[in-house]
Formats: structure tokens, C-alpha cells, sequence
């Protein structure tokens, strides 16, 4: 891979940097990217007048970055797995004609939405491929993902602090089952990111933990207290294939369910109502 890559800046080897080296800057397509990955965890915003995510044009502006700065031999080296998207995307828009000539089904706008959306999910598949090849950098992903859902989690805390939401029926900024999917999805990486840090870092990290667990519980979406909780067990079993990893990470959840554990006994007549009905 040669240094125009759009994974490396033009001082950065492929890889963890050696000890003591300072970082080298990222380049403007590795920027957006993380701006995309940061948004995809905090949906929040549309683009005004459009009314579509504000993840559409960021996407779009790194796709354009990626087509013009990565080689043919940046092409050739993930083509199997662009092909895969581009085929799926195909089949997708082949059922369309299909359903039409041999089911007699009309092809309606929703429809085409659809496709349009699996375009996009596809393209950020491709175009995570370039960026997440590079180990260094899909560190760099992965806490922007975990601060994405710390400031998601904030925004649920504050939801039931301020306005007194505290159960599933109501909330402000997010439906209760979308707060559930985003926390279903990204709080794994909030979960990881202790056991990553030390010292002070570490610290916040874990406190930042223990508000998105906090948040879990709060979104009242049982679809994922089950999926999050299924998740981890598999996460900790996994972590024993590394038995120097494993206390690391036991010690990162469990010092993320304290502070939990501690809300709960604080403001567990609150709680108790709304969850407990979620329960039963």
C-alpha cells in the first residue's frame, strides 16, 4: 500500500506506532470518517430542508475522498469484498423488476427508498474497509464509537433528570426502542475502552461506562436488555481465549455496573416503577 492510501498519512507505517513516536496527523478522509462513525452512535441532526441524516453527506464526502486519493492497489487488495457489497446491492435491486414481472407486485416510492438505503449501508461498508484494515486506526473508530454513545447515554441521563422520563413510555430526544438499538449496538465499545486505558483515562472511562449502562436500563427496550446482555456474555467468553486479557475486562464492567449499582440505590423509587414494569 503506498503512502497516498487514504489509511495512512503520509508519515504513518501500517500498524501501532513504535513506543515513544509522536502520532502523525490524520489525513482530511480519515477526519470524516471518524466524524461519520462519532454521528452513527449519536443520530441526532438532519440536514436541514432535506430532512435526511446528517451521516448521508459526511459518508458521501468520504466516498469522494476515498475514490480520489486510494490506488488501484488499494482496490485490487479489498476487491473480493467489494464485490461483495456491489452484488448485494444488485440482488436487492434486481427483486424489484422480479417482484413486479412475476408476482404482479407494483414497485412503490417506499420501495425505492429501501434501495437507496441499502445503497448507503453498502457504501459505508465498502468504505469502512479501507479505513479499518489499518490496526492504529480502528483503535482511533472504536473510541469514537464509545464517545458517541457516552454523549448518547449523557443525553438519556439528562432526559430523566430534567424532564422525568424515567421509564419506556416517554423521551425527549430519541424514541425509546432507537435509544435501545443504538445502545444495543454500540456500547460494547464503551465496555472495551477501560480495559484500553490507563490511570486517569481509565477512570473516566469507567465512569462514562457506568453512565451508558445507566442508559441501557433507562431505554426500557427489553429487545435490548436481552441482546446487550446475550452480547457480553459472549464478549467475556471470548476474553477467555486471552486469560491476561480476561481481568481487564472483568474489571472494566464490573467497575462500570458500581456506579450503576449506586444510582439504583440512590433513585431506586424512581426506577423501580418503570423498569420493574418493563420486567413483568
Amino acid at each position: 500500500m503506498t503512502n497516498a492510501s487514504v489509511l495512512i498519512s503520509p508519515r504513518r507505517r501500517l500498524g501501532f506506532a513504535p513506543p515513544g513516536n509522536r502520532r502523525a496527523p490524520l489525513t482530511r478522509a480519515q477526519i470524516l470518517f471518524l466524524a461519520f462513525a462519532f454521528y452513527m452512535a449519536v443520530p441526532l441532526l438532519d440536514v436541514p430542508l432535506l430532512g435526511i441524516s446528517l451521516s448521508a453527506p459526511i459518508l458521501m464526502l468520504v466516498a469522494i475522498e476515498v475514490a480520489a486519493v486510494a490506488t488501484r492497489a488499494d482496490f485490487a487488495r479489498y476487491q473480493g469484498w467489494l464485490w461483495l457489497a456491489g452484488w448485494f446491492w444488485i440482488g436487492c435491486a434486481a427483486s424489484l423488476p422480479a417482484n413486479y414481472l412475476m408476482r404482479g407486485r407494483e414497485v412503490t416510492p417506499s420501495d425505492v427508498h429501501e434501495l437507496v438505503r441499502w445503497a448507503y449501508w453498502m457504501t459505508a461498508f465498502a468504505v469502512s474497509i479501507f479505513f479499518c484494515a489499518n490496526p492504529e486506526f480502528r483503535v482511533r473508530v472504536g473510541k469514537a464509537l464509545a464517545a458517541g454513545v457516552t454523549l448518547l447515554a449523557g443525553l438519556r441521563v439528562v432526559e430523566a433528570v430534567a424532564f422525568g422520563f424515567w421509564g419506556h413510555e416517554e423521551s425527549y430526544f430519541m424514541s425509546p426502542n432507537a435509544y435501545g438499538w443504538e445502545f444495543t449496538t454500540f456500547a460494547p465499545f464503551a465496555v472495551a475502552l477501560p480495559a484500553a486505558l490507563r490511570n486517569a483515562r481509565r477512570r473516566w472511562a469507567l465512569a462514562a461506562l457506568g453512565m451508558v449502562l445507566l442508559a441501557w436500563v433507562l431505554s426500557g427496550s427489553r429487545g435490548s436488555w436481552v441482546a446487550l446482555s446475550v452480547g457480553l456474555c459472549i464478549f467475556l467468553v471470548l476474553c477467555l481465549a486471552s486469560p491476561r486479557a480476561l481481568p481487564r475486562y472483568l474489571g472494566a464492567l464490573a467497575g462500570g455496573l458500581l456506579p450503576v449499582c449506586a444510582l439504583f440505590w440512590l433513585i431506586g423509587e424512581r426506577l423501580s416503577g418503570p423498569v420493574g414494569e418493563r420486567v413483568r
